[in-house]
């Protein structure tokens, strides 16, 4: 069932590559993602909520393997059902139709490679995987082109510039996750999720550790003072790269700090509990009073989308951590 997820997006592209009969490339990209679709609500039936461990677990070699969680399963529904109202967003797109399909085709396969894959080197693949597809639907598909001049006299298109600073901006932050990767596998031997749950990681590395997925998470979410990027991204992005940048992109952050920082480091996310709550207090006040300022739509869900966020991980880090502590 897996499989069947990760590669119908993947089998549709390049199936597309040999169509350019435009309606057809739309109608069979949002077939595909219905399919997808089906198959998230049949896995969702079947998913056994008394079973603690992945399921529909598989193993495509010795360092590949997949499986569902109750918290990966609910990203995944969220994926599919959001994806088929993208391709609807862009429906009237007319130049390029193929490569827009294609990018939205590629994204929704990372995106699910994300949430089931059981290797934390593999979700950090995916994680800066998804970067690339966002990047050309803002760069290609995004605002009508307007210059804005830098530095020198030169001017450049407002949508390239938002797509560059969104894909370096989230690139270089996920160095620090990288650099954590690194010194975690160091001190477990392993980048196996199962394994490193049941690891003992001493609390100095988990601190050390901790702040690198921090850092990573941080600006993908985007928290105060991270979010330099968020408004442009989401202003000059078109309405199918907005709708996946809210419901989806912004979400990934989130899926990281439960999944990882707070199962496998419960002890360092105990001990920064306070810097989360004082920057998710100061994000919600910053962003509410910004987004009262603001007149075009897609900066207000953009600055309201940073607001949102603050409660929400205070609720889920004040009952995942109480339960963690607990065990």
């Amino acid at each position: 069932m897996i499989t069947l997820l990760l590669f119908i997006p993947i089998i549709t592209s390049l199936y597309l590559l040999f169509i350019n009969n435009s309606k057809k490339i739309k109608m069979i990209g949002l077939i595909s993602t219905l399919i997808n679709f089906f198959l998230s609500i049949i896995i969702w039936i079947q998913f056994d909520y008394s079973n603690p461990y992945p399921q529909f677990f598989f193993k495509y070699t010795e360092y590949i393997s997949v499986g569902i969680d109750g918290i990966s399963l609910l990203f995944i529904l969220l994926t599919t059902f959001i994806m088929p109202i993208s391709i609807l967003a862009g429906w009237s797109i007319k130049n390029n139709i193929k490569y827009f399909i294609i990018c939205l085709l590629g994204l929704e396969s990372i995106l699910i490679g994300v949430f089931v894959v059981l290797d934390i080197l593999m979700f950090y693949i995916c994680f800066e995987s998804s970067l690339i597809p966002m990047f050309l639907l803002i760069g290609l598909f995004g605002s009508k082109p307007q210059g804005l001049p830098l530095n020198g006299g030169k001017v450049i298109s407002t949508r390239i510039y938002a797509s560059y600073q969104f894909f370096l901006m989230t690139l270089a932050g996920s160095l620090f996750m990288l650099l954590g990767i690194l010194f975690l596998y160091a001190q477990t031997g392993t980048t196996n999720y199962i394994l490193i749950s049941t690891s003992y990681i001493t609390p100095y590395a988990q601190t050390i550790i901790w702040i690198g997925f921090f850092l990573s998470f941080a600006i993908k979410t985007p928290i105060v003072p991270f979010h330099q990027w968020l408004p442009l991204a989401h202003t000059e992005a078109p309405l199918s790269g907005s709708i996946i940048l809210a419901a989806l992109m912004l979400k990934l952050s989130t899926y990281g700090f439960i999944k990882y920082s707070i199962i496998l480091f419960p002890d360092a996310s105990y001990y920064f509990t306070p810097l989360i709550y004082v920057l998710c207090v100061i994000g919600i006040i910053y962003s509410s009073f910004t987004t009262l300022r603001q007149i075009d739509i897609k900066k207000i869900i953009a600055y309201s989308s940073i607001g949102l966020f603050g409660p929400f991980v205070d609720i889920i880090s004040i009952n995942a951590i109480n339960y963690m502590r607990e065990i």
